[in-house]
């Protein structure tokens, strides 16, 4: 039987800046962004990655971050006057966050393998980092092992209420990432022919921006944001009457933006210092970097190791925090689980569906060869990635057909954003989300979903 729930707060704007920015600060900057940007042409993935972040961003993480403050509640409190809308979102929505989710499991798990093996000097005693990987990556027991700490360890932190929970470590964790961040791109300088790397890094060649880069950044924004999955309308409804929204979006679209940016300042100086590619993929930070790692001595290299793959755990765990916060808040008011309740059928609803991913780079055949297409075989978590490229725009875009047909939530919203009707600002949001969002998206995601199936 449902009961009521205390709404919990943040008790600061330091602290709900922190853990919003906690939120977006993560997996899709450390891991995710700087194999996007070598993998797409360098400076000009990252030109169209910051037009991305400003025309269709920021507007969305003001527009959940304002319903979660307007309404208290999450997308299905949101749209209780439109059932349909209210199951599109719902659905959506979890669907997305069960996909990241079991991204987020697998990636987290080779973090902490990684770390461990950095830490004890196995990672860089190795002949071939390359093999080292796919050998970690088959291997079962590792790849089910090493998940399980990441995820216990964001489950321990939001068992507790708001304040001591995200709250308290966000302002531990934010400043402690940034720090190692900063430690490696000075070192990173350092470097012979760092040089090469900043220029393949900020100077674009326009000529190398397709269709495919803009699709893959758009893509990137929502992943890197942590839009789509209902976490940003979670964080929301936690802001008291006096944070300003407007100035929030802003400052959590700037943070993210600012460390993916500055993850790319750090990774390839390092990977041109070596004359190596930086087209490597997903594989970039486990067989490209402990290469270089291994080229620069034992006691240099296990210490730089060491400190990459720590920022990338802290990475992981900030964005495991804010997907579990987010699923759990759901439950304690809709269907009023304590916590703790919540808390736990959190981690075996989300722990449960990503052992298909887990498994799906070596560690079971009909999962690592799920599926072939035009005489190309893709892995379980290929498809996974591949449908969160287009799951998330299209929560997105659900969200903003909503606001645009719905007037009436679109004012009330505006409302809740804290600025002034006739500023430039209010109308840039409200042209964008009532017409500019819902068209963009519409327009990339039939396209998106054109080239997949043709």
């Amino acid at each position: 039987m449902k009961t009521p729930n205390v709404q919990p707060k943040f008790t600061s704007r330091l602290g709900f800046i922190a853990a919003a920015a906690g939120s977006a600060v993560g997996l899709g900057n450390i891991w995710k962004f700087p194999y996007e940007v070598g993998t797409h042409g360098g400076a000009s993935f990252l030109f169209i990655y910051l037009i991305c972040i400003t025309l269709l961003g920021y507007p969305i993480v003001v527009a959940e971050l304002a319903f979660g403050k307007a309404m208290q509640n999450d997308t299905e409190g949101i749209t209780t006057s439109a059932k349909k809308w209210t199951l599109c979102l719902t659905l959506s929505t979890t669907l997305s966050l069960m996909m990241m989710m079991s991204l987020y499991h697998t990636i987290s798990g080779w973090v902490f393998g990684y770390l461990i093996a950095t830490l004890n000097g196995t990672l860089l005693s190795t002949d071939n980092p390359a093999i080292f990987f796919k050998n970690f990556v088959q291997n079962t027991p590792y790849a089910i092992g090493y998940s399980l700490p990441p995820l216990l360890a964001a489950a321990l932190i939001i068992l507790n209420d708001v304040k001591q929970g995200i709250e308290r470590w966000a302002k531990r964790l934010i400043p402690l990432f940034l720090l190692l961040l900063l430690g490696l791109i000075l070192y990173a300088f350092t470097l012979e022919n760092a040089w090469e790397g900043i220029q393949f890094y900020l100077i674009p060649h326009w000529d190398a921006i397709t269709l495919e880069v803009i699709l893959s950044a758009l893509a990137h924004c929502f992943f890197s944001l942590s839009v789509g999955i209902g976490v940003m309308i979670t964080y929301g409804s936690y802001m008291r009457k006096e944070d300003s929204i407007a100035q929030a979006a802003a400052l959590i679209t700037l943070s993210d933006t600012l460390v993916a940016f500055l993850a790319g300042l750090f990774l390839f100086p390092f990977i041109f210092s070596q004359h190596m590619q930086p087209s490597q993929g997903c594989q970039l930070a486990f067989v490209t970097l402990p290469a270089i790692f291994q080229s620069l001595g034992y006691v240099l290299g296990n210490t730089m190791g060491s400190m990459f793959f720590l920022l990338l755990a802290f990475a992981a765990l900030t964005s495991s925090i804010s997907a579990l916060e987010g699923m759990a808040a759901y439950l304690t008011r809709n269907y009023g689980l304590k916590r703790k309740a919540a808390v736990y059928w959190v981690v075996v609803a989300t722990y449960l569906p990503a052992l298909p991913t887990l498994l799906s780079c070596g560690g079971s055949t009909f999962f690592t060869n799920f599926w072939c297409y035009n005489g190309t075989t893709y892995s379980f978590m290929d498809l996974v990635d591949k449908a969160l490229s287009i799951a998330l725009p299209s929560t997105c875009f659900v969200f903003t057909l909503f606001l645009a047909s719905h007037p009436k939530k679109l004012a009330l919203l505006l409302s809740a954003i804290g600025i002034q009707k006739h500023t430039i600002l209010a109308r840039y949001l409200r042209w964008m989300l009532a017409y500019g969002c819902p068209l963009l998206l519409g327009t990339i995601l039939c396209y998106s979903c054109y080239s997949l199936v043709k």
